[in-house]
């Protein structure tokens, strides 16, 4: 996403591992990516949990620069990054002059309010299957392609992309995958996660979510 108008003044690189923001803190910048990857996490119920992956010509911490708020999250470098920062002082301005980040920005504020809000409908689950059987269904929605056994997700699924978007650790979802494995209702093949049959997993999901109630 090519930027208009951006002095190099406004570009700070951050190497692997630095914490751009902690969760709390004031929110008096936002930051586009120019390369790189970040990660947005929260602590929810003492696990750190990836809200999402910030990759080049995304932008993250908006809304506390915004709404004059402390971060509600935190920004953690996964990949050595370049970004441009913006403070309240140059945020019209540059807006002013890249219209198509404003439009940008409103598409990408309604796909994070349901990514986040998914995430949340996971974590308020107290069962630990429900969360994972949860995240399963939610990833073949969005990643599920017609494969001779079933429906298989096609992205790359790991136990720790699972522990990420559960709050679970990964042995736990190991555990939890090979207890539906054995009871047939997925399948693994080269760490493809395959559902046989997708209606009955659903329904596994909602007797779990009616027996913790």
């Amino acid at each position: 996403m090519p930027i208009k108008g951006v002095s190099e003044k406004y570009k700070s690189f951050f190497p692997k591992d630095t914490v751009i923001f902690r969760e709390g803190d004031p929110g008096d910048h936002m930051y586009i990516l120019l390369s790189g990857e970040v990660r947005i996490v929260k602590s929810i119920r003492g696990a750190e949990v990836v809200l999402a992956i910030m990759e080049k010509g995304d932008f993250f911490g908006e809304m506390a620069l915004l709404e004059n708020v402390p971060r509600s999250a935190s920004a953690i470098v996964n990949k050595d990054a370049e970004v441009i920062v913006i403070d309240k002082d140059n945020f019209q301005p540059m807006f002013s002059k890249n219209p198509e980040i404003s439009i940008k920005m409103l598409i990408k504020f309604s796909s994070r309010l349901r990514e986040t809000n998914n995430k949340i409908d996971a974590l308020l689950l107290r069962d630990d299957a429900s969360r994972v059987v949860d995240a399963l269904l939610k990833l073949s929605d969005d990643y599920g392609v017609l494969d001779p056994h079933g429906v298989r997700i096609n992205y790359p699924v790991t136990y720790e992309h699972l522990a990420d978007i559960t709050g679970l650790k990964s042995v736990e979802i190991k555990s939890i995958v090979e207890r539906l494995v054995n009871a047939g209702m997925i399948s693994i093949s080269n760490m493809d996660f395959i559902i046989g049959d997708r209606e009955h997993l659903r329904q596994f999901h909602a007797y779990l979510t009616w027996r913790q109630r």
